[in-house]
């Protein structure tokens, strides 16, 4: 099973994401995988957003993965959603690779995880969506146990 995740990746405009540079600007992010046709997903966006900006100063960042691109249609839908929920975190669209490894995995959308500045899976997966308060919760134990 995946212990670490390592990727460089495009986001929607184009531009290479590489993920032990982002990982290590945060004791942890939560990547969030994510599909244009999920509609749970996309009515929590905000409350992802609003997560993003309020745990920056503990050292906290979202990071979404767009689980049904590469696919030209579903880059325009996700740059759609992305710009109407108002979402300023970073998202990518996976390759081959984190396609095989990652995706494959995971048993629905939205999944959550979380990694630390390393790039290593910290916590349990969570699949399905939950509160901004539950996301919280589960975040700021996180922090605790690996300072």
């Amino acid at each position: 099973s995946l212990n670490k995740i390592e990727f460089t990746l495009k986001d929607l405009e184009g531009n290479d994401v590489v993920s032990s540079e982002v990982f290590k600007e945060n004791k942890l992010t939560m990547i969030n995988i994510w599909a244009t046709f999920c509609g749970p997903y996309i009515r929590e966006m905000p409350d992802l957003q609003m997560l993003h900006e309020e745990l920056k100063e503990q050292g906290v960042a979202v990071l979404g993965i767009i689980g049904d691109t590469p696919d030209e249609d579903n880059e325009i839908a996700a740059k759609k959603i992305i710009e109407t929920k108002g979402v300023k975190f970073i998202n990518v669209i996976p390759d081959e690779e984190i396609k095989n490894s990652l995706i494959e995995s995971i048993a629905g959308y939205p999944t959550s995880l979380f990694v630390d500045g390393e790039g290593r899976i910290v916590g349990s997966v969570i699949t399905g969506s939950r509160t901004k308060e539950e996301y919280k919760e589960i975040i700021v134990e996180l922090i605790d146990s690996i300072q």
